[in-house]
């Protein structure tokens, strides 16, 4: 099968493409990367990802199929003091978010909390208690959206702010306990869409997700005036790649690889059906922009690696990208002495991948106490 593609391939030639991206908000430069590596691509390969799979299938996968839920979880996001943002790029493309300042959500929390248990307990509205994660008889917003007490802080975490890289089809409208689980222990909060989904208008593509993550950073840095050292990027699934890009790139940047993968190509055997592996493969290795395993060694922040004891789509995968960044690192050290390298965290937690707010039905890690204990201890940068 390999060989049959590779003869397929050979009469296109090979071209070489540069990494040339300048990052712009609101006609104000940011930063200018260029990369003068040049990678040899085969043409027909290239025609194939530009105008098959990043311009057709890559934006269907990152968009959600169900998009009823999308306002009522945006509505609860506005009453938790969110602001609705906009960043304009210098393509003419925008990306659309919200901001979370936690003294605002202080202000706003009793008030949401009373519309939001009036509103889920009416009988028309019982079937989004499952999407959302609701327990009806919650007394403050935490419960609820059923997170545990112990996401409640007596103070905030050194770090101040947080943004969050959503997954495939993951549209941050999906989740507020996401951003409520952050407000609640004192952080800042930045969701956004990547360009092209839902609100935000462009088409994504791999490379444009891993810049918009980029630019995410910096604009949380700006409305906080701190360092980098100061924030979290917190990537799910899909979305571990453009965090730990970003990470990569901004000193001192903390990452949560949150159920992610550690290349592409690896994911590739668990879920392509077996005619379809050869083409898939020879896709992922010359076309796929960014793998999390390629950047973590740049990362001079903290990692968290989350994997769910039941998430069969990414087992392994958090020791995968552990063992394999403290081997980069530490070639020298003994197998015993991995979890103390680097200050990195594995944290096996309960769940599985897909959660009710996505389309699936399984409970996640962020509504066990154990998770949300993990959690804090790498947000405090105390051992698990």
């Amino acid at each position: 099968m390999r060989l049959f593609f590779l003869l397929l391939y050979l009469p296109f030639g090979l071209i070489a493409r540069e990494f040339d991206v300048v990052l712009e908000i609101d006609n104000r430069k940011i930063a200018h990367f260029e990369s003068h590596t040049v990678l040899f691509e085969h043409q027909f390969l290239k025609d194939m990802c530009d105008k098959v799979i990043y311009k057709g299938a890559y934006p269907h996968l990152l968009t959600h199929r169900d998009k009823v839920h999308l306002e009522i979880g945006r509505e609860i996001m506005n009453d938790l003091g969110g602001e609705e943002i906009t960043l304009h790029l210098a393509d003419g493309m925008s990306i659309d978010g919200i901001y979370f300042d936690p003294n605002l959500f202080d202000e706003c929390a009793q008030s949401a909390l009373e519309k939001w248990r009036a509103f889920f307990a009416l009988e028309e509205n019982q079937p989004l208690q499952h999407i959302f994660g609701i327990n009806i008889e919650g007394e403050s917003l935490s419960e609820l959206f059923s997170l545990p007490s112990n996401v409640n802080l007596d103070q905030p975490p050194p770090v101040r702010g947080v943004y969050v890289c959503p997954g495939a089809g993951g549209m941050y409208e999906n989740s507020p306990d996401i951003p409520l689980m952050y407000l609640c222990r004192g952080m800042h909060v930045v969701v956004f869409n990547y360009r092209g989904v839902h609100r935000s208008t462009g088409t994504p593509s791999p490379l444009s997700t891993s810049m918009d993550a980029l630019l995410m950073s910096h604009f949380l840095r700006d409305v906080l005036n701190c360092e980098f050292g100061e924030l979290v990027v917190q990537g799910i699934s899909m979305g571990s790649a453009p965090a730990a890009f970003a990470a990569s790139l901004c000193e001192g940047l903390h990452l949560i690889c949150d159920r992610g993968f550690s290349t592409l190509d690896g994911l590739i055997d668990r879920v392509t059906p077996l005619p379809l592996k050869g083409i898939a493969h020879s896709i992922a290795r010359r076309h796929y922009p960014y793998e999390s395993l390629r950047y973590l060694p740049e990362i001079q922040g903290r990692i968290a690696f989350i994997e769910g004891e039941s998430d069969h789509l990414m087992a392994g995968e958090a020791m995968k990208n552990f063992e394999s960044l403290a081997a980069i690192r530490y070639p020298e050290a003994e197998e015993t002495d991995l979890p103390l390298l680097c200050d990195r965290h594995v944290f096996n937690v309960v769940g599985g991948h897909v959660a009710p707010s996505d389309g699936g039905d399984e409970m996640i890690w962020i509504f066990d106490e154990r998770g949300q204990e993990l959690l804090t201890e790498f947000l405090f940068g105390t051992k698990g």
